[in-house]
């Protein structure tokens, strides 16, 4: 009789789980962009593209810190998988 009982009350906690992970997500908000009527668009356009590309370097520069740290962990050698 426990044992159901206890069978019974963590359905309940999962279904409510359930329903607060599904009913919690939040849309992303999409970057509705620069206006075509815009003073001067191009040169947001651009410093925007700048930045951007500066993430994107970061990003690589520190994926290939990581690589470097984790073969020199793995006994120093840095090895490429494409050989």
């Amino acid at each position: 009789m426990v044992i159901k009982k206890v069978n019974e009350h963590n359905r309940k906690k999962a279904k409510e789980a359930k329903k607060l992970r599904l009913s919690g997500k939040k849309k992303v908000e999409k970057d509705p962009g620069i206006p075509n009527d815009w003073p001067l668009k191009e040169h947001e356009v651009i410093a925007l593209e700048a930045g951007r590309a500066e993430v994107i370097e970061e990003l690589k520069r520190k994926k290939v810190e990581c690589k470097e740290r984790n073969a020199f962990e793995e006994g120093g050698v840095l090895y490429d998988k494409k050989v």
